[in-house]
């Protein structure tokens, strides 16, 4: 056994991918994505009081739909992996800014409004997430449709709340959620 970066107790699947258990939601548990997470102190400093907890805080880079199951884990793995492998240092971005999105229920009025980080002043994360749509869609021929345009932000709360906090925000790891499970693939640099 090992711990991730958060120091959850997880099952050792490679040096550099941890395999760890998610929370209890049903979404996490059936639905899949691929998102990158910020480095825990820098996720602490988005937290706001009733929101989404500090593990959770990260930026959908693609998301797979609710349901994952007939899907390839390991095929889909390979394929962040082999982009993963092309970062050999953390990103570096900036919250620029706050909005809400689907504050009127979205387009079909069922969405819950969220609060949300805006991430900016990066000239990584747009092409970053460009190759990760670009090598899952060619493992995933019926790929979940990804929203248009991409617009970099990591969601606080689903609720109405005032954010404050603007400034750097450092990426240190990529990552999977896959029917309840998670897989890390660190951007390696230790110096920032």
């Amino acid at each position: 056994m090992s711990q991730d970066l958060y120091g959850s107790t997880s099952a050792w699947v490679h040096p550099a991918y941890q395999l760890i258990t998610a929370d209890a939601e049903q979404a996490k548990q059936t639905g899949g994505m691929c998102a990158l997470y910020p480095r825990r102190d820098f996720a602490e400093a988005l937290v706001v009081e009733g929101g989404e907890p500090v593990e959770d805080m990260h930026v959908t880079l693609a998301y797979f739909g609710e349901d994952v199951s007939d899907l390839p884990a390991d095929t889909v793995a390979r394929a962040v992996a082999s982009v993963a492998d092309q970062y050999t240092h953390a990103i570096e971005a900036r919250v620029m800014g706050h909005a809400i999105f689907n504050p009127d229920g979205g387009p079909t009025g069922k969405f819950d409004p969220c609060i949300v980080y805006l991430i900016g002043d990066s000239q990584e994360i747009g092409p970053l997430r460009q190759q990760i749509v670009e090598a899952c869609g060619s493992v995933l021929p019926n790929m979940h449709k990804q929203h248009e345009p991409f617009i970099p932000h990591c969601t606080a709360a689903y609720a109405i709340q005032k954010l404050t906090y603007t400034g750097p925000i450092v990426f240190d790891r990529i990552s999977i959620d896959w029917a309840g499970q998670h897989m890390d693939f660190p951007l390696l640099d230790d110096n920032i």
